[in-house]
């Protein structure tokens, strides 16, 4: 138990560390896009911010998916 807590942890740290280096490198970006969903339409964003934000939620999605799966945790040992 104490090992899937330190992964995750750490995967946890990693990510925000991530996500803080995204919003610092992202603050001097000119390139502006629009996500169109359905019938919505976002609103003129960093098309920077809108890959690496897909990126930091599919890292810590499958971080935690893995860290916590019960048939995984004989081979964290």
């Amino acid at each position: 138990m104490f090992q899937k807590t330190k992964l995750l942890f750490i995967n946890t740290l990693t990510n925000a560390i991530i996500l803080i280096l995204l919003f610092i490198g992202i603050q001097n970006s000119n390139k502006k896009g629009k996500v169109n969903f359905l019938y919505f339409e976002s609103a003129k964003i960093p098309v920077g911010l809108i890959l690496g934000l897909s990126f930091f939620a599919g890292s810590t999605i499958g971080s935690a998916v893995i860290t916590l799966n019960n048939n995984y945790k004989n081979e964290i040992k």
